[in-house]
C-alpha cells in the first residue's frame, strides 16, 4: 500500500530525537511491512533562508516545505481570529506545496491528524482516501482555558479547522475511546464508527530500566517534565509541595521542560511559579532544568523516585509511558484517556486534577511504601508493553485502513464538506452582501485555492466595510449603529459554523 502521511514534525535523520515518537515509529513499521510511505510536513526551520526540500529518512521519503506566511497577511488583518490566521496559512502552504509530490507518489490514501487542522485542504479535496488519527484538538484545551485566553471566534475557528477533516473521514482513529465520545458530541458521527487503537509505545534501544527504590538522601525526589504550562498540571503540583514537605521535609522538586507562555499573558507560566514559591518560601526545594533531551530524562528518571504528571487533560500522556518504558513508579491524574492506558493502584497512583490536597496525598503515599512503589515499577511495565503494542497499533490500523478504502469508494459525490462551511463564515464575516456574495465570490475563490489571489479577494470583500467607516468619519458622521462591528460578525458567523461542524451538516438536502 502506498500511504501518505501529514504530519506537524518528523526528524531529519535517524539520529535525531522524534518530537512526536508515536508517528516516527509508526512510519517505519510500515516501511518494515513492505508499504511505501511519503511523509508530509513542516520544516524544521523558519528562518528565511532555509527552504522546501525532500529528504530520505530511513528508507521514507520526507517532503518539507517552509510555510511562506506573507502569502496570507489578508487573514492577519482580521480582528479576534489571530491564531487561526497561522493554523489555516500552515495547512494551505503544505497542501499547496505538496501537490506535485503528491501526485507524482499516487497515494492509496492519506492519514492525517486532527490536531492543527494540519489536514483540512487535504480533506476538503476529497481527491483520495482519508485517515485521521486523533491524538486530542488543540481547540479542546483552548476552550478548557488552559493555554491561554482565546477570542470567542478564534476558538469556532481552529475548532472548525480541526473537526471538519474528522467528519469528513473515510475513517477516523482515535487513541482513546474518551476521545471517541467527546468527538460523537462535537460532529455526531457514531461511535461505531471510531477506530479505538491505543497510541503505540517503543522503548529505543539501549534505554534503562530503574531497579532501586530504596530511600536515598533528599528523599523523595520528585520528577516532572514536559511543557510548563496550566495545562500540564504544574500549577497544581507546586501547590501540593507544601503537605509533601510537612510528612517528607527533605523532599526535591524538580521540573523539566520548556518554560510556556499562554496566550494572551505577560509572563511565562514559569516566572508565576517562581513567584509562587517565593511567597511560599520554597524556592530551594525546586529546581527549574528547561528544556531536557531524551538522554537526559531517562538520566534523571534513574536518580529520582518519583515521577509525576497531574495534567488536566490527556489522552494518553506520552511522558507517562515513558517513564514507565524505564521501570518509574508514577503518580498521575484521573483525565482523558489515562484510567483507559492505566490500572489505578496496580500501574499507577491516579488522583483528581486540579487537587493539590489529592495530588499531595498520592505522592506522600507512594513515598511511603517502597513495596507499592516496586510493585508500580514492575506492573507498570507489563502493562505498557501490553497496551501500547506497536504491532497490534500496525494491524489495528492496517483494518481502519480497508475501511477507509471500502467507504471512499461508497462516498456520495454530492456531499458538502467542512472545507465549504469555513468558507462560507469567511465569506459572510467579510461582507454586508450576505448569502449572494458567499455563493457567488467567497465560495470560489476559496475552493479554488486562492488562486486568483487571496489577499485580492479579502480586500474585495473588505472594502464595502472599511469605505463606509471611512466616509463616515470624513463626514463626521456616526456609522449606523444597527449595522454590528466586523468584530461581532466574526464571532456570530464563526459560532454558527462551529455549530453546523458540531452537528455534522456537512451533507446536501439532495
Amino acid at each position: 500500500m502506498r500511504i501518505a502521511m501529514v504530519v506537524g514534525t518528523f526528524p531529519s535523520t535517524v539520529d535525531e530525537e522524534p518530537g512526536f515518537p508515536a508517528t516516527w515509529y509508526f512510519a517505519l513499521k510500515l516501511k518494515e511491512e513492505g508499504h511505501e510511505v511519503l511523509v508530509l510536513t513542516l520544516h524544521p526551520e523558519t528562518v528565511s533562508d532555509c527552504c522546501t526540500d525532500v529528504i530520505e529518512v530511513a528508507g521514507i521519503t520526507v517532503f518539507r516545505k517552509r510555510i511562506d506566511f506573507e502569502r496570507y497577511q489578508a487573514f492577519s488583518g482580521l480582528p479576534s481570529v489571530e491564531n487561526y490566521n497561522r493554523h489555516v496559512a500552515r495547512a494551505k502552504d503544505l497542501y499547496e506545496g505538496s501537490k506535485k509530490i503528491l501526485e507524482e507518489f499516487a497515494p492509496d490514501l492519506i492519514e492525517c491528524q486532527e490536531f492543527n487542522g494540519l489536514g483540512f485542504f487535504f480533506a476538503a479535496e476529497k481527491k483520495y482516501p482519508l485517515v485521521v488519527r486523533c491524538y486530542g484538538s488543540l481547540s479542546q484545551l483552548i476552550k478548557s482555558n488552559d493555554v491561554g485566553k482565546y477570542a470567542e471566534a478564534d476558538t469556532a475557528m481552529i475548532e472548525a479547522l480541526e473537526l471538519a477533516p474528522v467528519a469528513e473521514a473515510d475513517a477516523v482513529i482515535v487513541i482513546c475511546r474518551e476521545l471517541a465520545h467527546r468527538l460523537n458530541g462535537l460532529i455526531g458521527k457514531p461511535i461505531e464508527d471510531f477506530h479505538v487503537i491505543r497510541t503505540a509505545f517503543v522503548t529505543p534501544p539501549g534505554s534503562p530500566l530503574k531497579t532501586s527504590f530504596a530511600a536515598g538522601e533528599d528523599f523523595p525526589r520528585i520528577f516532572f517534565w514536559g511543557r510548563v504550562q496550566r495545562q500540564k498540571g504544574t500549577d497544581t503540583l507546586i501547590e501540593a509541595l507544601p503537605a509533601v514537605l510537612k510528612q517528607f521535609p527533605t523532599a526535591h522538586l524538580i521540573l523539566g521542560g520548556n518554560d510556556c507562555t499562554e496566550y494572551g499573558a505577560f509572563t511565562s507560566q514559569g516566572q508565576t511559579l517562581r513567584k509562587r514559591l517565593d511567597d511560599l518560601g520554597l524556592s530551594e526545594k525546586v529546581t527549574f532544568t528547561g528544556f531536557l533531551s531524551r538522554e537526559k530524562i531517562q538520566e534523571l528518571i534513574m536518580e529520582t523516585d518519583i515521577c509525576v504528571f497531574p495534567s488536566r487533560y490527556e489522552t494518553a500522556c506520552y511522558s507517562l509511558l515513558e517513564a514507565q518504558s524505564c521501570g518509574a513508579c508514577c503518580v498521575a491524574t484521573s483525565v482523558g484517556g489515562l484510567p483507559e492506558y492505566q490500572i489505578a493502584g496496580e500501574t499507577v497512583i491516579l488522583v483528581e486534577p486540579k487537587d493539590p490536597d489529592a495530588l499531595a496525598d498520592g505522592l506522600i503515599k507512594l513515598a511511603s511504601d517502597q513495596k507499592l512503589r516496586e510493585n508500580l515499577s514492575r506492573k507498570g511495565l507489563e502493562n505498557l508493553h501490553k497496551v501500547c503494542d506497536l504491532g497490534t497499533n500496525y494491524d489495528l490500523s492496517l483494518k481502519a485502513y480497508q475501511q477507509a478504502l471500502t467507504n471512499f469508494r461508497a462516498r456520495n459525490s454530492k456531499a458538502q464538506n467542512g472545507f465549504v462551511v469555513v468558507a462560507k463564515c469567511l465569506g459572510d464575516s467579510l461582507t454586508h452582501d450576505g448569502e449572494e456574495f458567499v455563493l457567488k465570490k467567497a465560495v470560489p475563490w476559496i475552493a479554488a485555492g486562492f488562486d486568483r489571489g487571496y489577499d485580492a479577494a479579502i480586500r474585495a470583500a473588505y472594502s464595502d466595510a472599511y469605505q463606509r467607516g471611512y466616509d463616515a468619519g470624513v463626514r463626521n458622521r456616526e456609522p449606523l449603529p444597527v449595522e454590528p462591528t466586523l468584530t461581532s460578525q466574526i464571532r456570530g458567523v464563526a459560532g454558527r459554523a462551529k455549530r453546523k461542524i458540531m452537528r455534522g451538516v456537512f451533507k446536501s438536502d439532495n
